[in-house]
């Protein structure tokens, strides 16, 4: 696939200059545009993006069901939004595994995934699960060691 337009979104502006600082460093910041927005009022025309990629903000998110109803309005029919959190309670396996991968100590990535993200059960039963409800949009869930990935599509 051949990446025609990258736009990074986050509602920090400190986020938006640590952003353009990497984009210049890695000598790719021609191929971004940096908006500084709010994910539950996404400025972008409807049905404009192939893919959205979100790592580590729906734990944020206050009203997680306006940033679903956000994502699909501007993905484009077939697109997909790839939404990941770390998740603490994925099976210790998962966890243990993830940490060989990354060559980072298990008890790191616990407290990570404890401190900065959503337990897995919130998908299944909880208030994300409610949220993508009241959304109406067509999602599913993928577990990645103690990564969840929620993928909506429209």
């Amino acid at each position: 696939m051949e990446v025609k337009n990258i736009i990074g979104l986050d509602i920090s502006s400190a986020m938006i200059k640590i952003s353009r600082k990497n984009l210049v460093k890695n000598n790719v910041y021609e191929l971004a545009d940096l908006v500084l927005a709010d994910a539950h009022k996404i400025p972008l025309r409807n049905m404009c993006i192939n893919l959205i990629i979100s790592t580590g903000t729906l734990h944020h998110i206050r009203k997680p069901e306006k940033m679903f109803v956000e994502c699909n309005r501007i993905l484009k029919n077939g697109g997909e939004a790839w939404i990941y959190e770390f998740s603490h309670d994925a099976p210790k396996s998962d966890l243990v595994k993830f940490a060989n991968i990354l060559k980072k100590p298990k008890y790191i990535l616990r407290i990570l995934s404890v401190m900065h993200g959503l337990p897995r059960q919130t998908y299944e039963k909880g208030y994300i699960k409610n949220s993508l409800a009241e959304a109406e949009v067509k999602y599913r869930i993928e577990y990645i060691g103690v990564l969840t990935k929620l993928v909506l599509m429209r």
